[in-house]
């Protein structure tokens, strides 16, 4: 521990031996938010933020976990959790959820809960505060959360149903096989047996004064902890807060909340585990080490530490994947992190390499990701790839710096619930973006490596575990753990040389096009303008002040997979991977990447049923790099051959385990049964893989974006127009276009015409029914149209959930969405999903279609209003949003839609007798299928 501090103290420059960590400056708090405890140690964390304006989020954060839990409790956190949506003092039965959604908050949405092994944090977000009242009622459903549940006996055995359907759902193979090795993993521990879940045995029968006497002995102030951040009058939350809260007491013999402690292993812990629904080959190695204590992180060391590991982290991903790029290498993805030691994140780090394995290579990803490990901690890092890194690392937060007074509310939230659960600084982002700016420069590559080696030896056994999550599969053997453990070892001893970084250092465009000019400016929808150019483009510009680091951009251009014939389609499918896989101009794509180091850009190529599009985002300092990449997609893709087959590897590395997961052949069947099977309308298969060609896919690249004339380019964000203008005339003017226009052909990708059921059976390792049932109509697309869709799915969603889960306990999360497509032949669909207990399905699916007959029966004013004040408020927010303005142009000028110009005047004006004849109008079209997978 000594030597790390010296390290740190290297690196403020502070080289005298008394530099201790310790010694150094306390971090300044974030003055924008103030922080108290009441008498009782209950803490509050209170924000002004107005953007967006006139919302705020609301956050009770417990320091209680499914660790707390004795044996005979295991699932009570959880099962907790999910009672305080069922009954408290002011909200009795489901009131609560009811009286939220009259204020726009949607149930699962902005009002969710989630339970870890240490930790249990409820939420309210996105409350429209022009109303104090709905403040006034959110801090008091947090009061009733903290010390005032009902824990109603009958609610709770309803509840129990739902739990039990949670788990069939989510209990997924990866999550059965951690279940069952974490013994291994974690020997002699309490975390070896407190998956948050918890043991259905217990769920199902445990008596509801259990739930009560952990409620009571655990939900207490002093380890609450209250967050609001939004639009609000700080002094008015804080006395809310005095009078709702101070009343809680603590008992004066009140459980000590214990952090068990992790125990260091002296041998390499190997631990492996199998499932038939397993679909990758898992390979993890770990090398655990302490934690910083929670009172030596309130300094400048731990942020400098923090770096440090950032950084690390970095530099040996981006090593992973630039190997990535060999087609021979044994894994499709690997990356290095540091952070919580699996579940044990408050007591217990680790230094953490994922992997996923090609088929048959498990033992050879081992000894590939240990032998890099093993390089970087003997030789180290290289001066230059810690150059690209540290600048990705300060562009990232020069992003955020120059955003900083446009920050939404939960950049805010999760720092101080952070703080609140494990003392994580609040810093501001002024005082973190100085601190960094001036210190990182002066950090030299020799700190990074030397700092490497004490914080972990993965030359030694101690404190190394390893772990593999595998598919279960006949004929397919893997290394025992003694043989693996054997393996790793004699990669000790191999002779390493130091890694060697390869970049290229110049422009990414070697010879400047020659400029085109702006011919005319004019007026355009959505207060844009629009600039004409002198080969032909048209460039529809807004410069708006939502965020201060975004500008975004798009071109589109109708056509896309629809102007080739199904003979193509194995090479049209991968089109996107293919060409984005590909590099620019000079360089590779490894190239590219390694060039763009520090900047903030993005952009790519994406071909749809339709269109064909290039998309990109970047910071204004980084414009005219975005519109370099544009340039060249248009005018010099460079084929990468080698890139190419690693992708290509990667894909079919994915795909070869799929069908262990009983969901695809579902979501396969939901396909093929919707679009009777047409051959253009495919999941991804080995054998289309095979058949790509990826020769093709670079001429189709250049048939596609030959034309710019033919291409709508929109803009979007906070940029200098006279910048953008240069930019503009520079790489968009000087492209090569012609006045030749095309139109997207009709390829008849039409939805099935009639009633289809398809019920087939499938093995499964927990046994569910899963169900999909849709229905269709011819339906213009159109603003009402669109709205009517939309309230009538989220009406339809609300009455599963309350009729599926909440009254009879059959589904953990039964959903509906309705919408309507604007394809050749627009349609309205609505749609029905669940997965539910087998025994009995047919009830469920039943009930599921008499819900949605039961719409064009009656609709109740309450349920209409509910959902109109959700879309009101959503709708507001989407106004002070780039990319909602870039998507209604882009479609406003593909294909003539305004969605937009009357939404305030058609929302307010549908009844509830719209909603249920448009319900009536698509389910009399008789159009409809029906999709249930059931257990062998």
């Amino acid at each position: 521990m000594k030597m790390k501090k010296l390290v740190l103290a290297i690196a403020l420059g502070a080289l005298s031996s008394g530099a201790m960590a310790q010694e150094l400056p306390p971090l300044p708090v974030d003055k924008g938010v103030r922080i108290g405890k009441l008498d009782n140690g209950l803490t509050y964390y209170i924000r002004h933020n107005a953007y967006p304006e006139h919302q705020a989020d609301f956050y009770i954060a417990q320091k209680v976990g499914s660790i707390q839990e004795e044996d005979n409790q295991c699932g009570l956190a959880h099962f907790l959790e999910h009672m305080c949506f069922n009954g408290t003092k002011h909200f009795p039965g489901n009131n609560l959820i009811s009286y939220l959604e009259t204020i726009g908050v949607k149930f699962g949405q902005n009002l969710n809960a989630y339970t870890s092994v240490d930790e249990t944090v409820y939420n309210i977000t996105n409350v429209p505060t022009m109303r104090q009242g709905a403040v006034d009622s959110c801090l008091l459903v947090l009061s009733d959360w903290a010390g005032a549940l009902t824990l109603d006996k009958k609610e709770i055995d309803k509840e129990r149903g739902v739990i039990h359907e949670e788990w069939r759902v989510r209990t997924g193979a990866q999550m059965r096989i951690i279940e069952k090795i974490l013994p291994k993993l974690y020997p002699g521990s309490k975390y070896a047996n407190r998956l948050p879940i918890g043991k259905m045995s217990i769920v199902d029968n445990f008596p509801a004064k259990d739930l009560r006497k952990y409620y009571q002995k655990w939900y207490r102030p002093d380890l609450q902890g209250i967050v609001v951040v939004g639009d609000v009058d700080v002094d008015h939350i804080e006395a809310k807060i005095k009078e709702l809260f101070g009343g809680y007491k603590v008992a004066k013999n009140a459980a000590e909340r214990v952090y068990f402690p992790v125990a260091d292993n002296d041998d390499m812990i190997v631990a492996s585990g199998q499932d038939k629904e397993q679909t990758n080959i898992v390979a993890c190695v770990m090398f655990k080490h302490s934690v910083t204590p929670d009172s030596a992180k309130n300094n400048v060391a731990y942020i400098i530490e923090r770096y440090y590991q950032s950084i690390i982290s970095s530099m040996m991903s981006s090593r992973f994947q630039e190997m990535s790029q060999n087609p021979d290498v044994p894994f499709v993805y690997a990356g290095l992190s540091n952070g919580g030691f699996l579940l044990s994140n408050r007591t217990k780090e680790a230094v953490e390499i994922n992997a996923v394995a090609k088929e048959g290579k498990l033992e050879d990803c081992y000894k590939t990701i240990y032998r890099e490990v093993l390089r970087m901690w003997k030789h180290g890092f290289n001066a230059a790839e810690y150059d690209r890194a540290r600048k990705d690392y300060l562009g990232g937060l020069e992003r955020s710096y120059t955003n900083r007074n446009k920050q939404e509310n939960n950049s805010y939230t999760g720092a101080y619930i952070r703080n609140f659960l494990s003392c994580e600084p609040i810093l501001s982002i002024e005082d973190r973006y100085s601190l960094l700016t001036n210190i990182a420069p002066q950090i030299p590559v020799e700190a990074i490596n030397e700092y490497c080696k004490m914080l972990f030896n993965p030359t030694a056994d101690k404190n190394m575990v390893v772990m593999s999550l595998l598919p279960e599969k006949e004929g397919v053997n893997y290394p025992d753990d003694e043989s693996l453990k054997e393996t790793l070892k004699s990669v000790r001893n191999e002779d390493l040389t130091a890694w060697v970084d390869n970049s290229k250092n110049e422009p990414l465009i070697s010879q400047m096009p020659a400029e085109g000019k702006i011919v005319k400016e004019e007026k355009a929808d959505y207060d844009f303008k629009v600039w004409t150019l002198s080969n032909g483009c048209k460039v529809y510009v807004r410069k708006t002040d939502f965020k201060d680091n975004e500008v975004r951009f798009a071109a589109v251009s109708h056509g896309g997979e629809s102007m080739y014939d199904t003979n193509e389609i194995n090479t049209i499918n991968l089109f996107d991977q293919g060409i984005n896989a590909s590099g620019l101009g000079n360089f590779s794509n490894l190239e590219l990447q390694k060039a763009l180091s520090g900047k903030q850009v993005n952009v790519g190529v994406n071909m749809s049923t339709n269109k064909e599009s290039i998309s990109g985002t970047s910071t204004p300092k980084d414009l005219e790099t975005m519109f370099q990449m544009t340039y060249l997609y248009f005018t010099n893709v460079k084929a990468d051959p080698v890139n190419y087959a690693s992708e290509m590897s990667t894909l079919h590395t994915v795909i070869a385990n799929r069908a262990a997961n009983p969901m695809t052949a579902f979501n396969d069947s939901i396909t093929k049964t919707l679009y009777d099977n047409n051959p253009r309308i495919q999941n991804l298969t080995a054998e289309m893989i095979k058949k790509a060609d990826y020769n093709r896919m670079l001429e189709i690249q250049k048939e596609r974006f030959a034309n710019a004339a033919d291409f709508h380019f929109v803009v979007i964000g906070n940029f200098e127009e006279d910048s953008l203008k240069s930019y503009v005339q520079k790489y968009i003017a000087s492209l090569p276009a012609s006045k030749d226009r095309e139109k997207a052909i009709d390829r008849k990708l039409y939805t099935h015409k009639g009633v289809r059921s398809n019920i087939f059976k499938r093995k499964m390792e927990i046994p569910q029914a899963t169900t999909a049932l849709v229905w269709m109509a011819p339906c213009e697309y159109n603003t009402r149209n669109r709205l009517l869709a939309n309230i009538a799915g989220q009406i339809l969603s609300k009455r599963c959930l309350d009729e599926i889960r909440e009254k009879n306990g059959k589904s953990y999360s039964p959903s509906a969405a309705s919408g309507v497509s604007f394809d050749f032949k627009p349609e309205a669909r609505i749609q029905i999903f669940t997965a539910s207990n087998p025994d009995g399905y047919e009830e469920t699916v039943n009930q599921l279609k008499e819900i949605l007959k039961g719409m064009t029966e009656k609709v109740d004013q309450i349920e209409l209003d509910k959902v109109k004040e959700f879309l009101i408020k959503d709708n507001k927010q989407s106004l002070k949003n780039n990319n909602y303005w870039l998507s209604l142009m882009t479609d406003k000028l593909l294909y003539g839609f305004d969605v937009r110009t009357d939404f305030d005047k058609v929302i307010k004006s549908i009844t509830t007798d719209d909603i249920k004849s448009f319900t009536k109008s698509v389910i009399d079209a008789n159009n409809m299928i029906e999709v249930v997978m059931i257990p062998e």
